[in-house]
Parts: structure tokens; C-alpha cells; sequence
């Protein structure tokens, strides 16, 4: 198992510590069930005694059926090139896969987590820097500051799912805040960009229970909103404006598509730093578009710059849509609410 692990930390495209990590857990599990049942050997392993391990577990769910299945799907598949295994034990039908439907989170409720909830600029930055770069919360964690680049403004993600790198802009509201926040920031060896109390580097359980508290001062702890909402509405309200699908994929770290030749689907910077800004004023209450070094000189990109704000003039089609969306989320609550329990995190 170990050398399976290792394997996937320096393939071409290595596994993320988050997938690592999970795999671990996932076979860790699967050898302690196996070893109960007498078998020791990958060899001996069929997939009857995997359909009866899957039987045994009635507390889990679909998604964490299909989670444990991949996982040793993987390492199977990977025994099977080295000689480990003679075959691949998990031949038994997945779960059906369903879409998770993590909630956009409506403007309005954005700007009631940022007045009621966050405390202090720190809190601000975290909110803005999710929020405004679509960056993943792993990601976010992962920030050094030797990882902002000043002349853009915007932050170069390193530590990206799948070993991918990317560079995304700041809008000018995340950019002043950031700029706002660092002198604040504790005098400490960490390299990180956002630090806990203590001077240690931000973790998913600190991060996790300042998104609760965000939720709750807000009048928002039903709302089902997750980490992983800011996400889903950097998506949704990009795809809404109209911005092609190679900035938007760009932007998230996502896998281009392999049927689409890139030489047709090429964006660049300017580009993304419309979007960004655009994503801006779709969220943000208006006018709060302005930086502490003047207008962001963006105009080439097609953004409005006018008295020290950035206004890229929302698309009437992205405001009806979401007009749409925050009726539909309201009616939704009243007649069946979300009660949130347990993990803020949407992604696995």
C-alpha cells in the first residue's frame, strides 16, 4: 500500500495530499475489514468478500461506498501492472452516481456574511479571497505569502489539486482588503498568508468553524450554504455573464476538455481580470469597487473605469438571472428548510 501511495505522489500527474490522504484512510480501512475475514494477500481477495464488506457497512452512504470502491479499484489496478494481482477484486456495480447541489450563495445573504458575520480584516480577507477567486479551500490554506504578486494584483496557487498551477487576479475590493489585512498580520516564521491566533498556519477545522460562526451571526445557520458554495457561485455567476468556458476553467483550476483544440479557446489575463471584476459587482454591493491606488486600469479589457471604481456594468441578463435564483432559493426555504449539521466543507 505504501508503495501505491508513493507512486501516486510522483506520477506525471500526482495525486493532490487531500486524494493521498483519502486513499489512505479509504485502504487503511479495506485491510483492517479483509484481515478480520482471514485474508492477508491481495491475491486472495474476490469480489464477494468485497460485496460483503460493502453489505457490513450500513452506516455508509452512496457517496462513501463509491469513495471506498475507487480507491481500491485504483490500488488494484495498479497490483495488476506491478504483478501484485492476478485481477481486480472490485467488480461489483458503483452506487449511482448522483450531483452533489451545493447551494449558490445569493448576493444578498454574501453581504449579510460580510457586515454580520466576519470581525475583524483578517476574517474579511478569508471571506473575499474564497469568494472572489473561486479558489478551493485547501488551496486557500496552501497560500504563501511569497505567493502574491503584486503587479497584477492576484495570487499564484501552487499548491493546486492535481499539481496544477495557475495564476488568478484579485478584484479590487479582495486586492485593498488583502493589502488592508497584511500589516495586521502577526510577525511570525509561517510562511502562510492567513494565520490562526497562534501564528500557525490556517486549518480546515479553524476555517471550519469561523464559516459556522459567519452562518449563524448572519441569521444564515439553515441556509445549507457550505465552503464550497463560494465556489459553486464563482462558477455559476461566470457561466451567468457569459464568459467562455476556457476563462472559467482557467480561473477554477479545472481540466480543459480534450475534444476542443486550444488554439480556438484561448483567453488571457485581461480577460480573466474582467471576469473577476465582473464577479465583483454581480456580489458586492455596488461601488465598493475601489482600490487605494485609484482605478484599476482594466479598460482594455472591456471594464467601466470611472472616479476610482471599478463598475463593469453587470449584464442585464446575469441580474435577471440572478433575481431569478434568489426567488427561487427563498421559496425553497419556506417550504423546506436546510438544516445544516456537521461539516462546512462541500468537497470531499
Amino acid at each position: 500500500m505504501t508503495a501505491w501511495l508513493e507512486w501516486g505522489r510522483r506520477k506525471t500527474r500526482p495525486w493532490s495530499e487531500q486524494t493521498l490522504r483519502s486513499y489512505d484512510y479509504a485502504l487503511r480501512g479495506w485491510a483492517q475489514d479483509f484481515c478480520e475475514r482471514g485474508l492477508t494477500d491481495p491475491r486472495d481477495v474476490t469480489s464477494a468478500d468485497v460485496e460483503a464488506v460493502i453489505a457490513s457497512k450500513t452506516d455508509w452512504n452512496d457517496s462513501t461506498k463509491t469513495q471506498r470502491l475507487n480507491a481500491l479499484s485504483s490500488f488494484y489496478k495498479r497490483a495488476l501492472k506491478t504483478g501484485a494481482a492476478d485481477r481486480n477484486a472490485v467488480d461489483c456495480e458503483r452506487p449511482p452516481r448522483t450531483d452533489n447541489e451545493w447551494p449558490m450563495i445569493l448576493p444578498e445573504d454574501f453581504r449579510r456574511m460580510r457586515a454580520l458575520g466576519v470581525r475583524d480584516v483578517r476574517e474579511d480577507a478569508l471571506l473575499l479571497t474564497l469568494a472572489l477567486t473561486g479558489v478551493r479551500h485547501d488551496e486557500l490554506l496552501g497560500i504563501d505569502l511569497g505567493d502574491l504578486i503584486p503587479n497584477l494584483p492576484g495570487i499564484g496557487i501552487k499548491k493546486a489539486k492535481g499539481g496544477k498551477k495557475r495564476e488568478v487576479p484579485l478584484s479590487p475590493v479582495a486586492a485593498e482588503t488583502l493589502r488592508r489585512y497584511l500589516p495586521e498580520r502577526p510577525s511570525t516564521n509561517c510562511p502562510a498568508l492567513f494565520l490562526q491566533a497562534n501564528g500557525k498556519r490556517l486549518t480546515k477545522r479553524v476555517l471550519s468553524r469561523m464559516w459556522h460562526r459567519w452562518l449563524r451571526d448572519a441569521g444564515l445557520a439553515d441556509s445549507g450554504y457550505v465552503v464550497h458554495s463560494t465556489r459553486v457561485t464563482f462558477n455559476t455567476l461566470l457561466a451567468w455573464a457569459g464568459f467562455d468556458r476556457r476563462t472559467v476553467e482557467e480561473l477554477m483550476g479545472h481540466g480543459t476538455r480534450r475534444d476542443m483544440n486550444p488554439k480556438y479557446t484561448r483567453t488571457d489575463m485581461p480577460r480573466k481580470v474582467w471576469a473577476v471584476a465582473t464577479l465583483e459587482s454581480a456580489l458586492l454591493a455596488p461601488g465598493q469597487g475601489v482600490s487605494a491606488d485609484g482605478p484599476v486600469q482594466v479598460a482594455s479589457a472591456g471594464v467601466q473605469v470611472s472616479g476610482g471604481c471599478v463598475e463593469p456594468g453587470v449584464p442585464e441578463h446575469l441580474t435577471q438571472r440572478v433575481e431569478v435564483a434568489t426567488a427561487l432559493q427563498h421559496e425553497t426555504r419556506e417550504r423546506m428548510p436546510q438544516v445544516v449539521q456537521g461539516a462546512a466543507f462541500g468537497d470531499p
